[in-house]
């Protein structure tokens, strides 16, 4: 089993959290979707209203929330899964609140969010050692990089005898949930010590598949054994060891990203076996990479590791402005039924927010800094290449409509010269070009909005 963990936030305060248990393998998408929607609804009785709801899934979820891949369904069929789970997100806040504004992204990417809202600096990655890997990167403006930074695919053992990964039916090894995920800890509980059943011994067959119950149950018998004196010093070899994985982990992430800092959460890093792993994954870097030696390392209290996610996740969507709430249903409706695509309706919506905000869009010149030099084009050094045409498009702005102006058709069909618009001369320049090199041109026009 793996866990569904729902908060509700009211004026920024968390006002219910709650982690319930939820067994992934089920092929059933209605099993899914009524497991969730239940730990929803029983959050959703902790606030007066819902004005939007806010998540994170694993996998790849689209602009539009839908669950294009998630391997939180890894045993829906592919047919039913197009039909029952590709759209189950938001299907869910429609029944559970109607239209309010929904936001679900990858949960990596969320672990980054929360730990940019926990610690505001930017240049940092977030990794929630959880069930499995979640780990995202926030830039030094605390943004997300636009892309899916999926971690837990990553492989970082090298080693042709590692660990075989369950999803993909041991194709591969070394794959980095293997080790910053519960599986880290478990796989080595045995070796530690730690008093488990016989089928939580690794490599037991029960502790290879993607069912994570098992898991989750030997991690509760490791932190337990953390709390026996007798059974510490041996147990926190474990700890020691998973926080190696950590600091090879992060060296090698910091080839691909500029980390200053590092929040770790998640139930793996509860209590004192987590500060042990973040310790030694500080002197795995200070010792063995010292040029990344400067990362600074986070964490929470236990309440923030097991639902900071959740806290993030709940800022994700915008809430309409009160001024633009009576007046948007009426323009989305004209616009949906003059088939509009949903990026015009979102960037117009975003416009008009901005214009009954009473917002400033002005720029005063105090903001602008002038051009010291440019270098004039007679003086570089070009070599003239027309090969370089025909990997070349020519893409030039056709303008607006020119309402602003009075006029009724687009600017670029104004006369300027001799009969000729303002797009006859476009036209008969890429022409001139095309004619003169004797080499094809791609010429493309862009309207604006």
């Amino acid at each position: 089993k793996s866990d569904i963990k729902t908060v509700a936030v009211q004026d920024n305060e968390v006002v219910y959290s709650k982690e319930t248990e939820w067994d992934v393998t089920n092929p059933d998408p209605q099993y899914h979707y009524d497991a969730i929607m239940k730990a929803l609804k029983i959050a959703k009785e902790a606030l007066p209203r819902v004005d939007a709801i806010g998540g994170s899934a694993t996998g790849t979820v689209s602009g539009d929330n839908e669950a294009t891949w998630c391997d939180i369904f890894p045993n829906v069929p592919p047919a039913v899964y197009k039909e029952k789970v590709v759209d189950i997100f938001n299907r869910m806040a429609k029944d559970l609140a109607g239209d309010v504004p929904l936001k679900v992204i990858n949960d990596g990417e969320v672990t980054a969010l929360a730990a940019v809202q926990k610690i505001g600096k930017g240049n940092i990655m977030g990794i929630s050692m959880g069930s499995s890997e979640g780990g995202g990167y926030a830039n030094e403006d605390g943004n997300l990089l636009g892309w899916i930074n999926e971690m837990c695919y990553i492989k970082l053992d090298m080693n042709p005898e590692a660990p075989t990964d369950p999803w993909t039916k041991g194709a591969h090894r070394g794959v980095s949930h293997m080790y910053l995920g519960q599986r880290g800890a478990t796989k080595l509980a045995a070796k530690a010590g730690v008093k488990v059943p016989d089928n939580y011994v690794y490599p037991h067959p029960d502790m290879c598949t993607i069912k994570h119950e098992d898991h989750a149950q030997c991690l509760k018998l490791i932190q337990k054994a953390m709390t026996d004196p007798s059974q510490e010093p041996q147990v926190r070899q474990l700890y020691v060891t998973v926080g190696v994985y950590l600091g090879y982990a992060l060296a090698q992430y910091s080839e691909f990203y500029k980390i200053d800092h590092v929040m770790i959460l998640g139930r793996v890093s509860k209590g004192a076996g987590g500060d042990i792993m973040l310790d030694t994954a500080k002197k795995v870097l200070q010792t063995e990479f010292p040029q990344y030696a400067h990362i600074e390392f986070h964490t929470a209290d236990d309440h923030f590791k097991a639902v900071g996610q959740c806290i993030a996740a709940a800022a994700l969507p915008s809430i309409m402005d009160p001024k633009m709430a009576p007046i948007w249903p009426a323009y989305k409706k004209k616009m949906e039924a003059e088939g509009c695509s949903k990026a015009a309706i979102d960037a117009f919506q975003y416009n008009l927010g901005v214009l009954v905000s009473g917002a400033d869009v002005m720029i005063p010149e105090t903001r602008l800094d002038p051009v010291k030099s440019l270098d004039e084009f007679e003086k570089l050094d070009v070599k003239v290449d027309p090969s370089l045409l025909q990997k070349t498009v020519v893409l030039k702005l056709n303008g607006g409509l020119g309402t602003g102006m009075g006029l009724d058709k687009a600017k670029s069909l104004l006369s300027v010269t001799e009969g000729n618009s303002f797009l006859d001369l476009i036209a008969k320049q890429v022409a001139s070009m095309k004619k003169e090199f004797n080499t094809d041109l791609k010429f493309m026009l862009m309207n604006s909005f």
